[in-house]
């Protein structure tokens, strides 16, 4: 029989999914017999969503289910809807400035050693294309805190890679669990990024990919036609779908500036769709420098004290935002060099100073 106290959370994590969505989450979990859940989802349509759930809890009170069986169920819905959470990307050094590239049993297992000496928890640890998700069920408090979202944490590493992305942590709980991924990877130093975001595909890409972001990546893409060191001609890509669309009886009067406007955003963010950030953050400290369009500020800008002030972008996807205005001609070029290599520097959180002069010899 499935303990009591798992039906309430079993239930609540089943209704998360879409009604259609069911039939192929259970079949990935695997829990649940074929031949059961084909009755179940017998005349789906028909059933309502409800009915459907309490089919499914039937159907697994019939069976010893365990908490790491619920466990591993909310690590399913929760790389189907990771952009639900907000993420951080880590980077992990060591001496030899290799680490242990473990494959999913052995990480799992050497990861819930390491956690042993903190915490009492469940682990579980999944392949998913190349990456491993993990997820930290940390039983801390009464038994009705176990699904508490504050205590659990959800990881992704590519094996190969010197980088770990994490949702959310308690503060309480982060430098133990640090100190766990450390020991389990032979690492002697982990550090945080300033590389936050809700896509996880789009921050691995950013991290993984920094010198073949923009322009470079229409090699890692395929994207280039024929040997790229050949002297003949590139066959000539189809018009935007954008131009396809307008009126025929409108015409441009600026089509070679609208090219120039394309081509110069081309070069600088590449052909593709960019990755997804939902912000980019700027704290500036430097010394005021639009006194044309501000003559009061002069003073300011004299007495050399640092004008400080915070710019965000915001927005479903900035980089392909930015590219857009650029697109439509309403950035100006050459773009600073903090927004033109925004995809390729590893974080989306910037200070920008004035660079320090170097004082004379001798003083």
């Amino acid at each position: 029989m499935i303990a009591v106290d798992f039906v309430g959370a079993l239930r609540k994590l089943l209704r998360r999914f879409k009604h259609d969505k069911l039939a192929s989450v259970v079949a990935e979990w695997g829990v649940i017999e074929k031949h059961t859940a084909k009755e179940v989802f017998q005349n789906q349509t028909l059933k309502t969503k409800k009915a459907v759930v309490e089919g499914l809890l039937d159907a697994c009170k019939e069976k010893q289910l365990t908490k790491k069986n619920v466990a591993e169920l909310d690590l399913i819905y929760n790389y189907h809807h990771s952009e639900s959470k907000k993420w951080s990307v880590f980077e992990l050094h060591s001496k030899s400035g290799q680490h242990d590239a473990l494959q999913t049993k052995e990480f799992g297992a050497k990861l819930r050693e390491q956690l042993n000496f903190y915490f009492k928890h469940d682990l579980c640890v999944k392949k998913v294309d190349s990456a491993l998700w993990i997820r930290i069920g940390i039983h801390e408090g009464a038994s009705s805190q176990l699904w508490l979202p504050s205590n659990v944490i959800y990881m992704v590493h590519h094996p190969q890679s010197h980088y770990i992305i994490f949702s959310r942590i308690k503060v309480s709980h982060k430098d133990y669990l640090m100190q766990a991924v450390l020991n389990t990877l032979q690492c002697t130093e982990i550090k945080e990024l300033q590389l936050t975001g809700q896509s996880v595909t789009s921050l691995a890409d950013l991290a993984l990919n920094r010198q073949s972001q923009g322009g470079f990546a229409q090699y890692r893409l395929n994207q280039v036609h024929g040997n790229p060191l050949s002297r003949r001609s590139q066959r000539k890509r189809k018009a935007s779908s954008e131009i396809d669309l307008v009126d025929v009886a409108v015409t441009n009067e600026n089509i070679k500036e609208k090219e120039k406007q394309e081509k110069q955003a081309e070069d600088v963010f590449g052909r593709h769709r960019q990755p997804k950030l939902q912000k980019l953050e700027y704290r500036l400290e430097t010394r005021f420098r639009g006194t044309n369009h501000a003559p009061a500020m002069a003073l300011h800008q004299q007495s050399g004290t640092p004008f400080k002030c915070y710019v965000k972008y915001e927005g479903p996807s900035v980089l392909e935002g930015i590219k857009g205005l650029c697109n439509k001609g309403l950035a100006s070029y050459p773009l600073p060099y903090h927004i033109s290599n925004a995809h390729s520097l590893g974080k989306n959180h910037f200070v920008l100073a004035d660079k320090k002069k170097p004082s004379p010899k001798g003083k």
